[in-house]
């Protein structure tokens, strides 16, 4: 049987932590759709907004069922 997994958004400005929860509470906070949380939490979208300190990026928190955790992003 495979590892279940859950996965969490965290959304920073800059070096500010602005929201913490999963993809439809993201959306639901920023006021855009799902699939536009997993874009903004994708290498593409990161790679295009790494130069602005300003801009705002999701970052993926991956937790396994036995409580690991990691970060994926740039």
């Amino acid at each position: 049987m495979g590892r279940k997994r859950w996965s969490s958004y965290a959304l920073y400005e800059g070096d500010e932590l602005l929201f913490v929860g999963n993809s439809k509470e993201m959306a639901e906070y920023m006021g855009i759709k799902i699939k536009s949380v997993y874009f903004m939490s994708s290498p593409a979208f990161h790679k295009r907004k790494e130069k602005s300190k300003k801009s705002k990026i999701i970052y993926r928190i991956e937790e396994d069922q036995w409580g690991y955790e990691g970060c994926k992003g740039t």
